[in-house]
C-alpha cells in the first residue's frame, strides 16, 4: 500500500475526523477546531469511511508545476553562471538571462538554485556563507565525496566580521548640493590596471561624470568635472579625498592664506565649496558606489571585449545612463540647486593647468619635459633670463605664457629639425626655353640672305638653336 504524506495542516485535520469517527471527538467540537461547518465536518466524515486517509491529501500532490524547470534548464544556467558570468552578482546575472538568454526566470529562483548547487556569489550574505560552509563541512564529516564545485566553494568560504565603526547619515535634500568625487584603481579592462574617475550625486545616487585615465590625475578630476558643468551645472559642495590635486598646504607667507591648487583655483572661480577628508566612510556614497561597478562595469566591458582607453570612455556614457535611469533616486522635489551649465568654450578658459615658470638663458622655458619658445603674433619674444612667466595649459592642450597682461603663444623647441632646408630641398636650375623670334624679325631677314647665299648649314643651326 501507497505511504501515505500529509502536511502539518493536512495531518492536523485527519486527526480530529479520525477522533470523530471514533467518536472521542461530537461533531460540533470537531467544527469549532477546524473553523468549518458541521455540514462539512459530516462531509469529510463520510469521505474518509469511503476512501481512508487519502482524502485529506491534496489534489495536486505530485503533480509537476508548469513553472517548475527540469533539470537540463538548471543546469545551463547553473552553466551560464560558471563560464560565461562568473562573478557576476545574482541581480545582475538574472537581467541577463531574461535580456541576452532569453531565459525568463525570477531572482528567488536563481538565488535558490546556486545556493542549492553550492555556487559563491560576490554579493552573498555573511551568513548565508556561513550556512552553506556548515553544510559542506557536514557532509565532508559524513565520509560523502565532494564535488569539484563544492570543494572549490569549500575553500573560498571567508569568515568576515562586521564592522561599522561609522555612522550613518541622511542624504541631501537637493540635488546637486553635494557632490562626492574619488578615482578606484582596478583592472577594469584589458590586463593593465587603470584608474576610474566619477562624480556621485548625494541626494540621488546618479553618477553624473565618468573618466579613466592610467593614473590618479588632475587630467582625469577635470573631465568628470566638465562633463559635470556641461551636462547638469555648477554644484554648491565637492567631497573628494585629501589630494594634492585639491588641497596643498603650503604657505607663501605667514600672514597669507593657503595656496590654491589648480583645481581648487576652478572651484574658487565658479563658487563651489570644496571640501577634502582622509576618510572613506565620510564619503561612502561614493565608495559603495565603486562596490557596485567593480561587480557590474568590469563584467559589462568584458562580454564587450573592451581592451583599450578609448573604447572604454565610450562604453562609460551609455553604461551610466543606463545605470542612473535604473537605479538612481527620483527626485521627490522639482527643485535641483545646479547653477547654469556651461559651454565648452568657457570649460576651455576655467579648467586649466597654471605653473610658474622662469625664462632660461635660451629665451625659453622648460615645462612637461620639454623646451618652449615664447612668441607673440610671428615674432618669437627674448624675454631676459630669469624672468617668471605663468604657463597656462587648457583641456584641449594648447599652451600660453603670460606676464603681466601680456599673453604669448608657446611652441615647442625641438631637439633636431625636421628637415634641412640646404640638403634636403637642394637648388634646382630651371632651363630657360627657347624664343622664337617672329617671322617679321630682322635675325629672319638675315639668316634667309645667309641661306640665299649657300651658307645653308649655319642658318639651319641657328633657326634650331
Amino acid at each position: 500500500m501507497r505511504k501515505i504524506n500529509l502536511t502539518p495542516t493536512e495531518e492536523h485535520k485527519y486527526q480530529i475526523i479520525k477522533a470523530v469517527v471514533a467518536k472521542r471527538k461530537t461533531i460540533k467540537r470537531a467544527a469549532v477546531e477546524l473553523q468549518l461547518t458541521e455540514r462539512h465536518v459530516r462531509r469529510l466524515k463520510q469521505a474518509y469511511l469511503l476512501n481512508g486517509k487519502q482524502v485529506f491529501q491534496h489534489g495536486n500532490h505530485r503533480l509537476k508545476t508548469h513553472q517548475k524547470f527540469d533539470i537540463k534548464c538548471k543546469n545551463k544556467i547553473v552553466m551560464l553562471y560558471e563560464k560565461k558570468y562568473k562573478n557576476f552578482n545574482v541581480a545582475h546575472f538574472v537581467e541577463f538571462l531574461n535580456q541576452q538568454e532569453k531565459l525568463t526566470v525570477s531572482y528567488a529562483t536563481v538565488s535558490k538554485l546556486l545556493k542549492d548547487r553550492h555556487v559563491l556569489t560576490p554579493k552573498m550574505h555573511r551568513a548565508t556563507r556561513r550556512k552553506m560552509k556548515r553544510e559542506l563541512e557536514a557532509k565532508e564529516h559524513q565520509n560523502k565525496l565532494l564535488t569539484k564545485r563544492e570543494v572549490a566553494t569549500l575553500t573560498e568560504v571567508i569568515e568576515t566580521a562586521p564592522l561599522k565603526a561609522h555612522p550613518s547619515r541622511p542624504r541631501k535634500k537637493y540635488m546637486g548640493e553635494l557632490l562626492q568625487m574619488d578615482a578606484s584603481e582596478e583592472l577594469w579592462f584589458g590586463n593593465r590596471k587603470t584608474h576610474l574617475h566619477i562624480a556621485v550625486d548625494d541626494c540621488t545616487g546618479a553618477i553624473l561624470g565618468a573618466y579613466f585615465d592610467a593614473q590618479e590625475t588632475l587630467q582625469g578630476y577635470y573631465q568628470v568635472f566638465s562633463q559635470v558643468l556641461r551636462n547638469y551645472g555648477i554644484p554648491v559642495k565637492i567631497l573628494t579625498d585629501r589630494r594634492t590635486v585639491f588641497d596643498y598646504k603650503r604657505k607663501v607667507h605667514p600672514t597669507q592664506p593657503d595656496t590654491l591648487t589648480n583645481f581648487g583655483y576652478a572651484c574658487h572661480n565658479l563658487g563651489v565649496q570644496l571640501a577634502t577628508t582622509s576618510i572613506p566612510q565620510a564619503k561612502g556614497r561614493v565608495e559603495r558606489q565603486f562596490e557596485t561597478l567593480q561587480s557590474r562595469l568590469i563584467n559589462e566591458m568584458s562580454l564587450a571585449h573592451i581592451n583599450d582607453m578609448k573604447r572604454a570612455n565610450q562604453f562609460l556614457i551609455t553604461f551610466c545612463e543606463e545605470y542612473n535611469r535604473r537605479f538612481a533616486l527620483r527626485i521627490k522635489d522639482t527643485m535641483n540647486v545646479f547653477e547654469k551649465q556651461m559651454k565648452p568654450a568657457e570649460l576651455e578658459l576655467l579648467l586649466t593647468v597654471m605653473v610658474e615658470r622662469v625664462v632660461d638663458h635660451g629665451h625659453g622655458i622648460k615645462f612637461e619635459n620639454q623646451h618652449w619658445s615664447l612668441h607673440n603674433n610671428h615674432q618669437q619674444v627674448m624675454l631676459a633670463p630669469n624672468t617668471k612667466v605663468e604657463v597656462i595649459k587648457t583641456m584641449s592642450g594648447k599652451h600660453y605664457a603670460t606676464i603681466g597682461d601680456q599673453v604669448l603663444r608657446m611652441e615647442v623647441i625641438k631637439a633636431h629639425q625636421e628637415q634641412s632646408p640646404e640638403l634636403d630641398n637642394p637648388v634646382t636650375v630651371k632651363k630657360s626655353k627657347a624664343r622664337i623670334p617672329a617671322a617679321n624679325h630682322p635675325w629672319r631677314g638675315a639668316i634667309r640672305k645667309k641661306y640665299e647665299n649657300g651658307n645653308k648649314e649655319l642658318a639651319y643651326a641657328i633657326m634650331h638653336g
